[in-house]
């Protein structure tokens, strides 16, 4: 009942969602093409078809966390998907060889059209990506999907408890979820009744190059508070001697001291 009100309401409210999407456009934070694949599906087919993995980032940031899992599936063909022009515009000139697109939304027939014209093995999904029709769908077309770098705010987590039967119901369709901490491992596994396994940040996997020609800085970015500890064990774990300064840029500014 939940799931069908949520279809319905979609069709209902779509023509408010052109509106703004266009109003959007306007004021530049969508641009024509973002606003075609994103709200109707338009897409040249022709030119994605078959892949092993589709990744879905929503932000820059996830963006950066995913370093680690290109890197390790590298021999694989992948399709990336974002949400924002920011990280589309990051991605291309980070990921050259890979094609990128706006993920379609949430609604019933994007996900139905865009899963009938390409075929995808895996969807990994990053951080707090909950989309029911698009777990449900894929999960018709046997695709697996993976949850990683899994978060849940407080707020959000109450939110599912509400609607307990649906997220348990989306829980089964994760073959595999990844969380990024141990609070968050438990959140997931009260609101999925699915197990969930702890593996820790994903940022905190990137690989550091170092160049001895060069002045080495070593820089820990959008940092929460409880994460200070982990970047002192890092920190311990490097090459002091090869590395000339550390900086570690704190997500919240009243933590910087």
């Amino acid at each position: 009942m939940i799931l069908f009100s949520y279809n319905f309401l979609q069709v209902i409210f779509f023509p408010i969602f052109i509106l703004i999407a266009f109003y959007r456009v306007l004021i530049k934070k969508e641009t024509l093409n973002s606003l075609f694949q994103k709200l109707f599906c338009l897409f040249k087919f022709s030119k994605i078809s078959n892949y092993e993995y589709l990744i879905h980032f929503s932000s820059i940031g996830e963006l950066n966390s995913i370093d680690f899992l290109i890197k390790k599936l590298k021999e694989k063909k992948i399709l990336l998907s974002c949400s924002t022009l920011s990280s589309y515009s990051l991605a291309n000139n980070k990921y050259e060889r890979l094609d990128i697109i706006f993920l379609p939304l949430d609604f019933r027939w994007n996900v139905v059209n865009f899963l009938s014209r390409v075929k995808i093995n895996k969807i990994i999904w990053v951080d707090s990506e909950i989309w029911p029709n698009w777990l449900i769908q894929s999960t018709k077309k046997n695709i697996k999907n993976i949850l990683v770098n899994a978060r849940l705010s407080e707020k959000s987590y109450l939110r599912w408890r509400n609607f307990t039967s649906l997220s348990k119901e989306l829980g089964k369709k994760y073959n595999l979820i990844f969380a990024k901490s141990m609070n968050d491992k438990k959140k997931f596994e009260s609101i999925f009744f699915n197990k969930v396994l702890y593996f820790g940040n994903l940022k905190f996997y990137q690989s550091v190059q170092l160049n001895s020609k060069k002045k080495n800085v070593v820089c820990f970015a959008s940092i929460h508070k409880n994460e200070f500890d982990q970047i002192k064990e890092i920190i311990k774990h490097l090459n002091n001697s090869k590395i000339d300064e550390f900086i570690i840029i704190p997500r919240h500014i009243q933590f910087g001291n």
